[in-house]
């Protein structure tokens, strides 16, 4: 459950991560920003991310039924953003096109279809 975008998010930063990508043939820095998971007014669990660099910046956050299941799902948002982007755009981290990010649930078995970054 997110919170909606009318709604405020609180955003303590407890981890970020320099992507280096390629827009409009310009070298450009991605960041991304991990936050301290909350808990959420509504019930359960929010972790807020931020993609800075590329696409709309905004911050958003994914739920859980508690502070790490809410981690676990903003790194896997965080990872198909990226894949999402990466498609039109090159982003690579450490000179390497896996980002460090889960897309989904699957990747780590190697047998989401969706995942571009398997293999």
């Amino acid at each position: 459950m997110a919170l909606r975008d009318s709604e405020k998010i609180p955003f303590d930063v407890i981890a970020e991560r320099r992507l280096d990508g390629l827009i409009e043939g310009l070298s450009t820095s991605i960041s991304v920003r991990i936050g301290k998971p909350f808990p959420d007014p509504r019930g359960d669990w929010s972790c807020p991310i931020q993609i800075i660099g590329i696409g709309d910046e905004r911050i958003k956050s994914a739920g859980g039924v508690d502070a790490i299941q809410a981690m676990q799902l903003a790194m896997q948002m965080v990872g198909a953003d990226l894949n999402y982007y990466a498609q039109t755009t090159p982003i690579s981290w450490l000179g390497k096109t896996h980002l460090g990010f889960p897309a989904c649930s699957m990747e780590s078995t190697g047998s989401c279809p969706y995942c571009p970054r398997n293999g």
